[in-house]
């Protein structure tokens, strides 16, 4: 069942994005398998979407439903999925967490970086060159019991307002190319394509391929990152 699954997501990922990215979709999982994580190709396109226009069907109030920031030492803290020092490390560095709760149970959460943002999978620094007029945007969750409702529609709504509110005006991501479904979302609310980048990992050694400059970069230590200055499309 598992390698029907593969094949069948190996398939899906050749005829949306093409056959190299379904090769690297391949080459990634074997990797992965034979080096017990220690080898990896990590691909992302990179998109700025706009802010203050969040589309869609009109949403009806949920009384059981609060969306609201999270701050260090709120009561919602302890519910985030991830770790408690990751979270520490992202609020320290000037992010923001917004979550929705359902009935009491966290559903979805959503972070918000105002000028740069150090990925965490891999070594990667993206920079905002134009401050307050965009953010970063990452780490979406949202739980499985809640993945085919309005929780997300009604997290993003309150995001995009609240960003909208303060003048921003794009809010840049990065996504798996091999994330079919997700990447269909954001275009549909008007996303922009504005970079490729794929992060070849081998132990500590990383070799950074990217459309935007620099175009190659290459490290062995784990403080040695490529950083990368995203402008807001014209």
């Amino acid at each position: 069942m598992k390698v029907h699954r593969k094949l069948e997501s190996f398939w899906q990922i050749a005829q949306s994005q093409g056959a190299l990215m379904a090769l690297l979709y391949a080459a990634d999982r074997l990797a992965r398998r034979v080096s017990a994580e220690r080898v990896c190709i990590v691909p992302y396109v990179l998109l700025a979407q706009p802010v203050g226009g969040a589309v869609g069907r009109p949403l009806r109030d949920d009384a059981k439903t609060v969306v609201r920031a999270v701050a260090a030492g709120d009561e919602w803290a302890g519910q985030l999925p991830r770790p408690p020092e990751v979270n520490r490390a992202r609020w320290q560095a000037g992010a923001q967490c917004f979550a929705a709760a359902v009935g009491g149970e966290l559903a979805a959460t959503l972070w918000i970086q105002a000028q740069r943002h150090d990925e965490e999978e891999v070594r990667c620094r993206y920079v905002i060159a134009q401050r307050g007029l965009a953010v970063w945007d990452f780490d979406l969750f949202l739980a499985p019991r809640f993945r085919f409702g309005r929780t997300f529609a009604r997290l993003w709504t309150a995001v995009d307002a609240h960003l909208a509110a303060q003048g921003v005006r794009w809010t840049f991501s990065q996504i798996s190319p091999f994330n079919e479904a997700s990447l269909r979302s954001h275009r549909q609310l008007g996303a922009l394509d504005v970079g490729r980048i794929c992060f070849f990992v081998v132990g500590a050694f990383q070799l950074t391929v990217s459309s935007l400059s620099p175009r190659l970069h290459m490290g062995w230590r784990r403080d040695d990152r490529p950083e990368y200055q995203l402008r807001a499309p014209r």
